[in-house]
């Protein structure tokens, strides 16, 4: 009979502890979604990487390598970039170039504060940059002078039987901007490529070569196409005049041999069109004297796709006349 009385009341028991703990489940998942949807903060570091720093501009004090940021944002969606690790290995990146375009001091204070927005825009939209800390940095720079100056390849080059190069080397870019010390970049009147090797040669060259810079001398463009036309080549002989190349002052001369013969080496496809009028020869009558019986002869001009073998003969007789 007692237990028949104690059944109605365990019952009316287990049915208010279910109706509590509902009640308590309800109410957290509540807090929680308010909690979620109200804004928290949090501190977060990440690492930065600088740009937009001219080129004349050298840093020679270590800037900060991380930065820690104060965020705000839902609580949502903190928790999801935690869980995400939707910034981990992230770097940020903060440009200088706004900054430092219109100045000429050895030492700039830059805020980050107002780089908030930049850097907000690399994190999330939804995400508001409070604070950075280092509020500010500060760069110390060595100024250098910049020039530009073209760039020449280096090559040792061996073809193949048969085989030469057919047309005017192209180098892209042909120039480059160089920095360095004021004295070292008025010196510096081009810049050289590491040396081009190949031998056995018998098609074009299209290579990437590295710039050989000296060490004080610094540039952002650190190598360069180099494209070389090759082809078939075949040997060709023109019979060519000498001219005499006369200033006010040397002596007047008079040839005994008014031509040579010019050994050539001519691309295929242009063998029927080179002629003895694409070539320049001549002599200088200032190298003229009672004691020199013969003139070497020169070449001051010829197509830049060929290849002289030989001249026939490298040098001639004259007579010098009176004064």
């Amino acid at each position: 009979m007692v237990a028949f009385l104690m059944y109605p009341a365990r019952q009316n028991i287990q049915r208010k502890l279910w109706v509590f703990f509902n009640c308590l489940l309800l109410s957290s998942v509540l807090w929680i979604l308010t909690t979620m949807n109200q804004l928290h903060t949090d501190v977060v570091q990440f690492p930065v990487k600088y740009a937009g720093i001219p080129a004349n501009m050298i840093p020679i004090n270590k800037l900060p390598e991380n930065i820690q940021i104060k965020i705000q944002a839902s609580g949502y969606r903190l928790m999801m970039n935690r869980l995400q690790k939707t910034w981990a290995g992230k770097t940020l990146i903060i440009n200088l170039g706004k900054d430092l375009t219109s100045t000429n001091k050895t030492l700039v204070a830059i805020s980050l504060q107002s780089k908030r927005h930049e850097i907000s825009e690399q994190l999330d939209k939804k995400v508001t940059v409070l604070s950075i800390d280092p509020d500010s940095i500060h760069i110390q720079f060595d100024l250098k002078a910049t020039r530009k100056v073209p760039v020449s390849v280096k090559t040792e080059l061996k073809f193949a039987k048969g085989y030469g190069q057919s047309g005017p080397m192209k180098i892209q870019p042909d120039s480059i901007f160089i920095v360095g010390k004021d004295d070292e970049i008025n010196q510096t009147d081009s810049v050289f490529t590491l040396t081009l090797s190949e031998s056995q040669i018998n098609k074009s060259i299209n290579r990437v070569i590295g710039i050989d810079l000296p060490a004080s001398i610094q540039s952002e463009q650190t190598e360069v196409t180099v494209n070389i036309p090759v082809e078939r080549v075949s040997e060709k002989q023109l019979v060519c005049p000498i001219e005499i190349i006369q200033t006010n002052t040397s002596p007047k001369i008079q040839l005994l041999q008014s031509h040579v013969t010019l050994k050539i080496k001519v691309p295929n496809s242009i063998y029927h069109q080179i002629s003895a009028n694409d070539f320049k020869l001549g002599v200088y009558s200032q190298d003229a004297s009672p004691t020199l019986s013969k003139l070497i002869v020169r070449v001051l001009h010829k197509p830049s796709n060929i290849e002289i073998l030989d001249i026939d003969p490298p040098a001639v007789e004259y007579l010098m006349k009176a004064m």
